[in-house]
């Protein structure tokens, strides 16, 4: 087994060991309403329970104090310790009984490098999903998320569905504390001569790509307010990636990534659409559904046994 695959293995193995549900709860009480878990924030003070979790995806998110905090096991662990992604995933580890592979492997130090500079991305990407909903005007949230596409209230807060204002890099610096290039890194940004620097998505409906708890991409959709420049005219704008003309865009900033990708954990069928509004009106109404949205499938089978995707990285692969 090589060091990349011994890497992901182990935080697999890792990751199966550890409920999420049982970890949360030794620090909060949680309460059943329908189909998740409710509680107080253990991060921020706070009077009605905002902090959420869904067992069956096993991620988690904390809508109080801005919102802009989720993920997995791993996160959680991160967040409420103050510790990094490689010292939470040894330390559920540990209480699990697992033991590490060897770290001295030149490929699991790359592996956990990558896998560092990758969820660094998805805390960013998060930020930003949380900044666009909280700038979604009244007006453009019922005259096209609720009266154009029929998406109720409770889904586009759910998903967090969003406006681009033109002004998150400003928001992301001054709350987040990251550099100028870090948050280029993740591909919502362009940067101008005398070093200027534009938010990618502007006046669009922005539609955030939840995977496990947090954000790993973005497509944005124009509208009447969408400028008439040349690189305006696409009616979806998909979130830039690493390129030879984009090379400060982090290595780690895919585009092979599916819209709700979680509902094909546990699902004996699944229903996949063309189109991402589609695939929200699909989840609004409880169907299982995923779409590619950012990519064209080749070959795709085992559908009716959605475990057997093994968290999409089979689909990855085939998808192009």
């Amino acid at each position: 087994m090589s060091g990349l695959s011994s890497f992901k293995a182990f935080v697999e193995a890792v990751r199966d060991r550890s409920d999420l549900v049982e970890i949360i709860s030794r620090d909060i009480e949680l309460r059943r309403v329908g189909s998740v878990l409710k509680g107080l924030s253990p991060f921020h003070p706070e009077k009605h329970a905002s902090f959420v979790v869904w067992p069956a995806t096993q991620s988690w998110h904390d809508y109080s104090n801005g919102g802009g905090l989720g993920g997995d096991v791993f996160t959680y662990v991160q967040e409420r310790e103050k510790i990094g992604f490689k010292d939470a995933v040894f330390l559920l580890a540990d209480r699990a009984g697992i033991r590490p592979p060897n770290q001295s492997d030149a490929e699991w130090k790359r592996a956990l490098a990558l896998a560092n500079e990758r969820r660094e991305m998805e805390r960013l990407l998060t930020v930003a999903a949380t900044y666009y909903h909280r700038a979604l005007p009244p007006e453009i949230r019922d005259q096209y998320f609720k009266q154009h596409y029929g998406f109720t209230d409770d889904t586009i807060d759910q998903l967090q569905l969003g406006w681009a204002d033109g002004r998150l890099f400003e928001h992301l610096i001054s709350t987040t504390g990251v550099t100028h290039r870090r948050a280029l890194g993740t591909g919502l940004f362009v940067p101008l001569q005398g070093g200027r620097v534009v938010d990618f998505f502007r006046n669009r409906l922005v539609f955030p790509y939840w995977r496990g708890g947090r954000v790993v991409y973005f497509t944005a959709r124009a509208t009447e307010h969408t400028g008439n420049e040349p690189w305006e005219q696409a009616k979806y704008k998909k979130l830039r990636i690493h390129a030879e003309q984009q090379r400060y865009i982090s290595l780690t900033v895919r585009n092979d990534y599916f819209f709700n990708e979680d509902a094909a954990r546990g699902a004996e069928e699944l229903v996949i659409t063309e189109g991402v509004p589609d695939c929200i009106s699909a989840i609004q109404c409880g169907v299982a559904c995923t779409s590619p949205g950012t990519t064209s499938l080749r070959v795709l089978y085992g559908l009716r046994t959605a475990n057997a995707w093994a968290d999409l990285d089979l689909l990855h692969v085939r998808a192009q």
